[in-house]
């Protein structure tokens, strides 16, 4: 069952935009000031990358971001400012007239709105310095309270009467006491008595605030120190640095100790103030930090020595067991419910100055590490983990020279692991492969006719666009060519081997005149060395990689400060992408594969229950009243180059839903082909684009920058049992654009008694990341809301919504029946 997939994006709007990054409480408010201002608005808890640009930009924290997000969001004309507050960050002056910076300090010490405008009058004012401090330092206020406020010993002491009136701390004496001593001297004693007893009792009241205040003072310091150091323990625990890491856990333990044991002292001599929330805050505070030391501590000490990535054939230790995984994903689980709890308690305190929003950010920030593991590493035990030795084909797929599962595979690999490690990695040119296929084998038609390819071979048997079918025509065509059979095949586009690079680092090749590569280069490089020399049966291109494949796994092996978090992350975030896919001969393995959604497989053309998307479980009513629908754009470059690496698109779906309740598709997708021919041989981009509908959808017209498309060009065709396949052929030449529009209609009625609609997008494996523009107009009988997205339109029969192809998306909308 296809996961609903959330959506980060913002929207165009004739209005000014502003993005927000960070900033906590103060960001909620302004962003209140903001939109009263006739704003758009875009808040992001931390950076994350996005599409599109920004009239104003609001950055709290994390200055070495600064230059990145204003290049890549900053409109030419607009305005970009970074806020320093809690820890002073290494700023040094800056040359950038469009960077300006304001300095807050401790945001406690700061009233919110009265911030907000210091913040707002540095971003909007036309003049004054580039950078602007304005941090305050911490203050006693003294003030006198006025009389009423003896109250306030009433409460603490508790003597109020049942009807709230203050009740007399000291004895009276009576009116009618006639034996009462009036005399000068009596009354002189009296009055001296009574000046004595109020020096007493505010000795004694001057005497406890004194203690509540030291006790509070030194608590708060203690307390507030652990922020410093959790702050330096995720850096530190982010690059693996676990000498580092051990000397962090150790300071926290130590301030901890310390703030404990002035709570337990505090607790014992200020009795009458032992059920104030004040107290019980501070308990609540400590209680959370040992809590969550003694968790994190016990997991730490196994992570530091169980490192998932490092066993490889490389290292001297190199067998991982199952106990290790199994281990790992208990204490992670732990870790978790321990940071859940801490987040909730901490939410619930209430001490003035407390940067209770921090320690809720860092927490946050540790469970989204967290989360990671559980999700990959029972994934990795079912692959790495086995009975015997298992093998592997790897295909190596050039998302440059884009194919229906990812790009051209020009290398391929046969990895074997055994007993919990990769045993070894052989890594070889397709070219070599398919020459030593005996006999002929047809390939489907438009490789006959596009490519000019009568025989079909390993290099081009990823031509459908669900993995799991191409990848069993691979290992057949692998058991033919070399007589090698495998137990699984494994997808692997140029955008993982970025993403590595880039959260490792680069890498040094000796072998090929020390060459540095990084995450930047790699591309260029890598089509350098291939090229260089190239002749039928050079080792050229299965040399670099293997070289730059050796380098990486002897990174991970060593692991010496490497992000292990990190490296999970992206792992995840490219299973998720289909930057790398897998299919497996195990039937548990694949249905497992196939529940998480990293097998590439084509969905079905159905509607799923909106209320719990991540089971099978479906409620027949919910069904057969939603109108599915479903779209995937599947491009395969035939040009014999890497056109796409200089191509870019964006997508564009109108959904007309008319009277009769007959659904309308208009489909245009814009194209740029910003390549230079003098420059790099990445030529036209010649593409067989395959549009997959609902099955028995009916085509009504394609044009190619509004010339109309001959039918004789288009073949429709069914696929599976659900689909139907609009096919043809387009070229946009190198620095030109096209676009293409195609029109279609449902072969289902959006009719009165429908009570939902839902939309799937398949991303195709290896294709950038693009814009995707979504409309839905709709006649007065219907009133559609989205479900789990917002729709930015202003007009009351039409959504309209914008994001990216990121991921695949579901779009559903819910109709209340007039």
């Amino acid at each position: 069952m296809v996961r609903k997939r959330p959506v980060s994006t913002f929207t165009e709007t004739t209005k000014p935009i502003a993005l927000i990054i960070g900033g906590g409480t103060v960001s909620s408010y302004l962003i209140h000031t903001l939109e009263d201002r006739s704003c758009k608005v875009v808040i992001q808890d931390s950076y994350k990358p996005m599409i599109g640009k920004f009239d104003y930009i609001f950055q709290f924290g994390n200055f070495h971001l600064a230059k990145d997000i204003l290049f890549k969001h900053l409109r030419e004309n607009g305005k970009y400012l970074f806020i320093e507050f809690e820890e002073e960050e290494k700023i040094g002056s800056t040359d950038d007239n469009k960077i300006r910076i304001i300095r807050v300090g401790e945001i406690n010490f700061w009233s919110i709105p009265v911030l907000v405008d210091h913040i707002l009058r540095a971003m909007f004012s036309l003049d004054g310095p580039n950078i602007m401090d304005i941090r305050k330092k911490a203050q006693v206020k003294r003030k006198v309270l006025p009389k009423k406020k003896e109250t306030v010993k009433e409460e603490l002491y508790g003597i109020t009467d049942k009807k709230n009136q203050k009740i007399p701390t000291f004895p009276t004496e009576k009116s009618d006491n006639h034996n009462a001593d009036h005399s000068p001297l009596s009354i002189k004693k009296a009055t001296s008595m009574k000046v004595i007893a109020t020096k007493r009792i505010a000795l004694f009241f001057l005497l406890v605030v004194l203690v509540i205040s030291l006790v509070g003072g030194s608590l708060y310091f203690y307390i507030n120190s652990l922020k410093k150091i959790y702050t330096d323990f995720k850096s530190d625990l982010a690059s693996s640095n676990w000498a580092a890491v051990s000397l962090d856990i150790t300071q926290a333990e130590k301030h901890l100790q310390i703030a404990r044991k002035i709570y337990d002292y505090s607790y014992k001599i200020l009795i009458p103030f032992r059920n104030t929330s004040y107290l019980k805050d501070f308990d609540t505070i400590l209680t959370v930090n040992e809590d969550l030391l003694k968790t994190g501590k016990e997991t730490l000490v196994f992570f530091q020595k169980f490192k998932p990535l490092s066993y490889s054939a490389f290292s001297d230790d190199n067998k991982i067991t199952k106990a290790d995984f199994d281990r790992s994903i208990s204490l992670a689980e732990n870790l978790t419910q321990v940071l859940t709890d801490a987040r909730k308690k901490m939410d619930a305190t209430a001490i003035p100055y407390f940067p209770k929003d921090t320690y809720a950010l860092l927490l946050s920030s540790y469970l989204d590490k967290l989360s990671v593991v559980h999700q990959v590493l029972p994934f990795f035990e079912q692959v790495l983990i086995t009975d015997g030795e298992k093998t592997y084909l790897l295909l190596f797929q050039n998302n440059m020279e884009i194919r229906a599962t990812g790009g051209f595979i020009g290398s391929i690999g046969l990895l074997m692991v055994k007993d919990g490690s990769i045993n070894k990695l052989n890594i070889m040119d397709v070219y070599t492969v398919d020459g030593q296929l005996k006999g002929h084998v047809d390939p489907p038609l438009p490789i006959k006719k596009y490519l000019s390819q009568p025989h079909w071979f390993l290099r081009d048997s990823n031509f459908d666009p669900d993995f799991a079918a191409s990848a069993v025509k691979a290992y057949w065509f692998l058991e033919k060519e070399l007589g090698q059979k495998v137990d699984g095949v494994i997808g692997i586009n140029l955008f993982l081997a970025e993403d590595l690079l880039r959260i490792m680092g680069p890498v040094n090749l000796p072998d090929f005149n020390n060459e540095t590569i990084n995450a930047n280069n790699f591309f260029f490089k890598s089509q350098y060395y291939v090229e260089k020399d190239f002749f039928a049966g050079s080792t050229s291109k299965k040399d670099y990689l293997t070289a730059v494949s050796n380098a990486l796994q002897l990174k991970l092996a060593e692991g010496q400060n490497l992000p292990w978090l990190d490296l999970l992350t992206v792992l995840r975030n490219s299973l998720e992408e289909k930057k790398i896919t897998f299919f497996s001969k195990d039937d548990v393995l694949q249905k497992d594969i196939e529940k998480a959604g990293w097998a590439g497989r084509m969905v079905n053309v159905s509607c799923v229950d909106n209320k719990d998307q991540n089971t099978d479980a479906v409620k027949p009513r919910e069904v057969s009243l939603c109108l599915p629908d479903y779209l995937s754009v599947i491009e395969s470059n035939f040009g014999v180059n890497k056109a796409n690496y200089f191509v870019n698109k964006s997508v564009a779906i109108e959904k007309k839903i008319n009277d009769s309740g007959l659904v309308v598709t208009i489909l245009t997708l814009s194209y740029e082909n910003s390549n230079i021919p003098e420059l790099f041989k990445g030529g036209d981009y010649h593409n067989y684009l395959r549009i997959f509908v609902p099955k028995d959808s009916k085509l009504l017209n394609a044009t190619l920058n509004n010339m109309p498309i001959s039918p004789s060009e288009i073949e429709v065709s069914p696929y599976e049992n659900d689909k139907t396949v609009f096919a043809m052929m387009v070229k946009i030449a190198s620095g030109n654009k096209g676009a293409v529009k195609i029109s279609y209609t449902l072969p289902s009625l959006f009719t009165k008694d429908s009570t939902s609609y839902q939309f799937f997008y398949q991303k195709q494996m290896g294709d950038k990341n693009s814009p995707l523009v979504l409309s839905v107009s709709y006649p007065e009988r219907y009133s559609l809301t989205p479900v789990n997205f917002n729709s930015t339109s202003g007009n009351k029969q039409e959504i309209f919504y914008s994001t990216d192809t990121s991921v695949d998306r579901i779009f559903a909308l819910e109709n209340k029946i007039r």
